[in-house]
């Protein structure tokens, strides 16, 4: 269950929400089942109409095959007053299948990865439209005995924007239809070693341009109580308006007081926004299966001299498991 409230001046909403999960092990004798479905919906003032949304799904994680399916209903006027969404009045479907056979173990590897498809759909709500859609695969990819991975993927877009935007204040995207494409390669190291690297290449087209991505991501584990992370994430776009070089930085610090009980401090800045943002959290576990949370979030902007507090908030969150 999650209740918010955000109360000033002649403005007030409130968000509600309900899920619940069945999880078995025993689906088809000795498979593991997931069936689960959240309810969710707002009260904002000054604004009526259809406001209560929905999500289900269905999972299969097994060894061999990873099966997942969902739908997704967004209506007009949810208005998460603590939050945001990226668009409104939406259906969205998705799908994924993996197929993970263990062969060449002789040679150190543990498993095989196939993903046949993944699948994402948005339609507009109200006319059926389809509004966007995604498709990927990985047709190649392992995991080593030692935990390393690789992965090479392939994907495709659509995209039909009904308004022109602009990218960075830069770079000018007209209205229509865009169908793009992409390929890429995933190599990781095992997270459980001292020191962990994750570094992801990909390149393709992006609207009416050429798009090129870098993201590496750090890991350091300093003992039983402390771990240290932090990424960067480089693009470059190259449209017909000219090019973009964009850079985003990220660390996290994560205590683990016990097992039950952890603090972690993020920051993230964004050359393009010129913003630096931070995020305090702390974790408790109650129960097994339970959890509570207390958020704090500051942003800055004027480029990092934090003269200028851009924004604050926080929030507390709590997930009570009942097991039947």
């Amino acid at each position: 269950m999650i209740l918010t409230s955000v109360q000033r001046q002649g403005y007030g909403n409130l968000v509600w929400g309900f899920d619940a999960v069945y999880e078995t092990s025993r689906f088809l004798r000795a498979r593991n089942l997931i069936v689960g479905g959240m309810v969710y919906g707002s009260h904002t003032t000054d604004i009526s109409g259809r406001n209560v949304g929905y999500r289900f799904y269905v999972d299969y994680p097994n060894d061999l095959l990873d099966v997942y399916l969902s739908t997704t209903y967004v209506p007009e006027h949810f208005i998460p007053g603590m939050g945001f969404i990226s668009r409104r009045h939406y259906r969205n479907y998705v799908s994924f299948f993996r197929f993970q056979p263990r062969w060449f173990a002789s040679l150190g590897v543990r498993r095989m990865r196939f993903q046949l498809w993944r699948l994402f759909i948005f339609q507009h709500a109200h006319t059926g439209e389809v509004e966007s859609w995604e498709y990927g695969a990985s047709p190649f990819g392992f995991e080593l005995q030692s935990g390393d991975e690789f992965e090479l993927n392939v994907n495709f877009e659509y995209d039909h924007p009904k308004e022109d935007f602009w990218i960075a204040d830069k770079l000018h995207v007209p209205a229509g239809p865009y169908y793009m494409r992409s390929a890429g390669v995933e190599l990781n190291s095992y997270t459980g070693r001292r020191f962990a690297v994750e570094t992801e290449f990909s390149f393709g087209t992006y609207y009416t341009g050429k798009i090129q991505n870098l993201n590496v991501a750090l890991a350091l584990n300093m003992g039983k109580h402390l771990n240290l992370s932090g990424g960067w994430e480089f693009n470059h776009l190259d449209m017909p308006e000219g090019e973009l070089f964009s850079h985003q930085v990220s660390m996290r610090v994560i205590y683990a007081f016990n097992p039950r009980l952890n603090a972690s401090v993020f920051g993230q800045w964004n050359s393009e926004e010129d913003f630096i943002g931070y995020n305090f959290r702390l974790h408790w576990i109650p129960r097994i299966g339970s959890d509570f949370y207390l958020v704090f979030n500051q942003g800055y902007d004027e480029r990092l001299r934090f003269k200028r507090l851009q924004e604050t908030s926080a929030g507390l969150k709590l997930v009570w498991r009942f097991a039947f």
